[in-house]
């Protein structure tokens, strides 16, 4: 898992299930001049177990995998009431495609507060160098509910929700159609 759990966070159990929303995002290290924190405002859903949605987007390994076109490598969904980890990665640089992971690392700091530090990082082809995206911020609880199921899931809505949680080190249209990642 490429992100850490911020220091002095997840030393307590919360009930970590409900709604949250993204905020004080900042990039704390990057290569990439095109890199951008998060975004604050995201509204984000957890369930006991882990991740559930971002702004009404269902980030389940099935949905990822639909929005990607293809399966990736690795992906982790967890969440103990003390920390929540979140991320996945393929790599396709043997096929001509690109390697990349993006993950989330959290700890509890109070019944209302999860502090997060995520990483993103994308390597165009063997050639290319790695680009990667390291930020930090915190989850405010919203509400005790799970609430914001306005997108049925897999349905496509523009952003990768992703994007929206790590900093994702940020593609051109070009790179993005057709998806570079894809297998060959």
């Amino acid at each position: 898992m490429p992100a850490k759990v911020p220091q002095g966070s997840g030393q307590f159990p919360i009930a970590m299930s409900g709604t949250w929303m993204l905020a004080n995002a900042r990039l704390v290290d990057t290569n990439d001049p095109t890199a951008s924190p998060p975004i604050n405002g995201t509204e984000v859903v957890l369930a006991s177990d882990g991740l559930l949605m971002v702004d009404g987007e269902y980030i389940t390994r099935p949905v990822v995998e639909a929005d990607l076109g293809f399966p990736v490598d690795w992906y982790i969904n967890q969440a103990d009431g003390k920390t929540l980890l979140w991320g996945f990665g393929y790599d396709h640089l043997s096929m001509g495609g690109e390697r990349f992971q993006a993950g989330l690392a959290g700890g509890a700091v109070d019944p209302n507060l999860i502090e997060v530090e995520t990483y993103a990082s994308l390597k165009g082809s063997v050639s290319d160098p790695e680009l990667y995206a390291r930020a930090r911020y915190q989850l405010r609880r919203i509400s005790n509910a799970i609430t914001g199921f306005a997108t049925i899931p897999g349905e496509a809505t523009g952003d990768d929700p992703w994007q929206k949680l790590t900093g994702l080190v940020r593609q051109s249209e070009e790179q993005l159609a057709p998806r570079k990642g894809a297998p060959k």
